[in-house]
């Protein structure tokens, strides 16, 4: 659905599943992602059709997203600094990630409306 200059995209799925999407979509967008607990607002510039294709070629990804909070979440962890990063990596995904539903929602039949 357009809102003013971007796109929302209603999910109902949740905090951690919409921003475990947005880092899944980032790196396909130039302008940033956001998510709330009830949808992921996308560039308004980026085409419809651009966003089915950046969806098509996300089904085929199996690995969780790459983060790239993980400095930032180590500051906030007590001996965070301590933890070698692949422990500190799974540590925030089991944190702040749900990898497993933002599969789910990347998976699911889309449809945008309202968009240009």
């Amino acid at each position: 659905m357009r809102r003013g200059l971007s796109n929302e995209w209603w999910t109902f799925a949740g905090l951690a599943a919409n921003q475990t999407v947005v880092q899944y979509l980032q790196p396909f967008l130039g302008s940033p992602v956001r998510a709330d607990n009830f949808w992921i607002t996308l560039p308004g510039e980026v085409a419809v059709e651009e966003l089915y294709r950046i969806l098509q070629s996300l089904r085929g990804v199996s690995a969780p997203p790459e983060w790239n909070l993980l400095e930032a979440a180590a500051d906030l962890l007590k001996f965070g600094d301590l933890l070698p990063n692949h422990l500190l990596r799974d540590l925030v995904l089991s944190r702040i990630a749900d990898v497993p539903l933002a599969r789910q929602i990347l998976d699911s039949s889309v449809r945008f409306t309202g968009c240009d």
